[in-house]
Parts: C-alpha cells; structure tokens; sequence
C-alpha cells in the first residue's frame, strides 16, 4: 500500500498555516491589550457617599464621560500618551488629576469637596437709600403734614451728580421718575419741569415754592415760575405728587418745594 507524499505535504502545511495563524491572533491580541490602559474611578463625597452621574473630560475634549448609578466609572485607553482628567459636578470643587503615559492599570478614588458652607452668623449693614442715590421720600408725618402712602420724593443736593453751576435741570432731576424737563432756558433762571405728562413751560403746572413759600407770580390764576435759586445754594429738593400735594395748592403736577 503507497501513501501519496503530496497529500501528507499539504496536511502538514496547513496544519502548520493554522498555527501560525493562531499564534499571529493570539499575539495581536496581547499586543493590543499591552497598548491600552484599564482605567477605574470611583467618586464620592466627603462622606464616602457615592456621587452618580459625575461627568468625566479626557484632555479637555467636549465629548464627556458619566460615572455610573453607583459612582464608578470603566475606560480603556490607549497608553501611547499621558490623559489630563477633569473630575466635575454641580455643587462640588472640580477635581483634576493626571494618567501617566505607559500605565497599564489605573484605579483611583476621588472626593470631591463641596462647595455648601454653614454660615453661623450673618451681620447686614444697611444704609439709608438717601446716602447711596441722593433720593429718599419724606417722612411718613412731618408736622402738620402727613405723607404716608403718599408719592413723595427728596433730592440731596450734595450728592447729585450733575453740573449745579448753570442749574441743568436734566442732570439734577434724572432720578425722579415722571418729570418732563424743557430746557428752554440757558441761562438757568427757569427751571422748566413737568410731571404726569403735563406741560414744562415755566414749572407752570407744579406749585412752587422755596423754604416752604410760594415764589410763583400768581399761585392760582398764573402760576409759571419766573424765578429759580441757583442750584448752588439749594440743600434739597422736596417732591410732593397726587392727593398729599392739595393742601398746597390746585396745581396738578404737585408741589415742588
């Protein structure tokens, strides 16, 4: 009986292909877990509380990484490089660490600070609206005169800003709401304002006074003002709008004192 020598040849080369062939696999896989890095975080508290959903930036990218349900987190990586890692999470310091180039398993715990501080004791300073804006309203009584619930505004002269020297009413007057100011007059003899919509023509509609008297020429049947003191030498301006002005005057726009 003869065996055939070419059939023994070709068994024995692809006995021998299939080996190599697995072996070749076998390294390739081997060569390619070499290349990579297993990498394990695991975040919590301050309380070793776990934290999920923790979001994980490799090297800044904006693609993000999110740890688990129970705060862990699996990555293999290639190990060619080195990985700067971002740890973050609302209401927690942003943790920043670093994976060495050529690690092979990395395993790392990270606690994360929070940013929730117990205040023992609160001290607030106020100071009045009068000292900040150069505007306040005027007392609730002041003598004879009741201003409360009523609309009512106080001007301090020493801290507005805005030029005085040649009575600029705009300047003077830009943190009163409601006034209309015409500036008609260069020289600053007039002062020319209006409230509520009403004409500014001479102040005509607001019942003006200086100390407390009436400096109009006819306070009922021709009311325009004629006269202005210079914005130097005033200390405050007081406003007095709506039904706390009648005992004034008829005047609609209110009093101006």
């Amino acid at each position: 009986m003869k065996v055939n020598k070419n059939i023994n040849k070709r068994s024995l080369f692809s006995t021998l292909a299939v080996k190599v062939l697995l072996m070749f696999m076998v390294c390739s896989v081997a060569i390619c877990k070499a290349d990579k890095v297993t990498v394990v975080l695991s975040v919590v508290d301050e309380a070793n509380t776990t934290i999920p959903e923790v979001a994980i930036i490799i090297n800044g990218e904006s693609e993000k990484y999110k740890t688990n349900d129970k705060g862990r987190l699996k990555l293999e990586l290639p190990n060619s490089i080195s990985y700067q890692i971002t740890v973050f999470q609302f209401g927690f310091e942003k943790f920043d660490f670093e994976i060495p180039e050529g690690s092979k398993n990395f395993k790392k715990t990270i606690r994360l600070k929070s940013l929730q501080k117990e205040i023992k004791t609160i001290k607030i300073q106020a100071k009045r609206e009068e000292e900040i804006f150069g505007i306040a309203k005027l007392k609730q009584i002041d003598g004879a005169a009741i201003y409360a619930g009523k609309k009512s505004e106080v001007i301090s002269m020493d801290r507005v800003n805005g030029n005085k020297s040649n009575g600029n009413a705009r300047e003077v007057f830009s943190k009163v709401t409601g006034l209309n100011v015409w500036e008609s007059d260069c020289a600053g003899l007039q002062l020319s304002i209006g409230g509520r919509g009403l004409s500014p023509h001479r102040t005509s509609n607001f019942n003006t006074r200086q100390n407390g008297y009436d400096i109009s020429a006819d306070a009922l049947g021709y009311p325009e003002s004629y006269y202005m003191p210079p914005l130097d030498a005033i200390d405050r301006v007081e406003f007095v709008r709506g039904a706390g002005a009648l005992q004034y005057g008829s005047q609609f726009g209110g009093l101006l004192n």
